[in-house]
């Protein structure tokens, strides 16, 4: 099914994919097209887990031509694979002391604090879009064991760098906030600073595989 074509103001367009595996790689598909190769009056673009914003000049180009070109630029998409982005390897430590409600989701699915690291740590995630907060990137291909349910009352406080989990997703917060994520860990990473050209560390397509680490290896970081 193609997807839909909104028009947000007079100058911005929402395009959304029917619920599905390939949503979201259309998404990201488009959005780094559109960077490679940005059409008249392109400005900027948002990809999320199955929609893509896209902001445009209104002045230079007009909502009905994008529409067009963007369709067949989706339809030279759909037949290509859509290329990985970037590996990062980043370092957790999961012990209790970070890893707030790990314990307490270990003794809910039956097995070991040590056992759900294994697990979290097993996979390679992709990041799907990012959203919430600047660097907050949401991270699919969670271990079906792990998914979890989002607290009923969301912390005021969750610290910079905490890795948690909710429904099929993980992520890490770039910053302290409030939050109702499952929180298992933490990295000693930087996932958003303003002194980089990049300030966010993650693009939507990048790949992330976690490797635990001790709670001296992280205060030695």
């Amino acid at each position: 099914m193609p997807p839909r074509f909104h028009l947000i103001g007079d100058a911005a367009l929402n395009i959304e994919w029917p619920q599905g595996p390939q949503a979201n790689a259309l998404a990201r598909g488009l959005h780094a097209s559109l960077m490679a190769d940005p059409p008249i009056g392109y400005q900027e673009s948002l990809p999320a887990l199955q929609s893509l914003l896209l902001r445009f000049d209104p002045l230079t180009t007009d909502p009905q031509q994008l529409e067009l070109a963007l369709t067949k630029r989706l339809q030279g998409l759909a037949s290509t694979v859509l290329k990985p982005g970037r590996l990062w390897r980043i370092p957790v430590c999961y012990d209790p002391k970070f890893g707030l409600d790990i314990e307490a989701l270990a003794a809910a699915k039956k097995m070991t604090p040590e056992r759900l690291a294994e697990l979290h740590a097993a996979k390679t995630y992709t990041a799907l879009f990012l959203g919430f907060l600047p660097g907050f990137a949401y991270l699919g291909g969670l271990d079906e064991a792990l998914t979890a349910p989002r607290h009923d009352m969301p912390r005021t406080k969750v610290p910079s760098g905490s890795v948690a989990l909710a429904g099929e997703l993980t992520a890490i917060y770039p910053l302290e906030s409030p939050g109702g994520w499952q929180i298992i860990g933490r990295t000693p990473v930087k996932m958003f600073d303003v002194a980089r050209p990049e300030h966010s560390l993650l693009a939507p397509g990048d790949e992330i595989q976690f490797f635990p680490i001790t709670l001296a290896a992280f205060a030695s970081s």
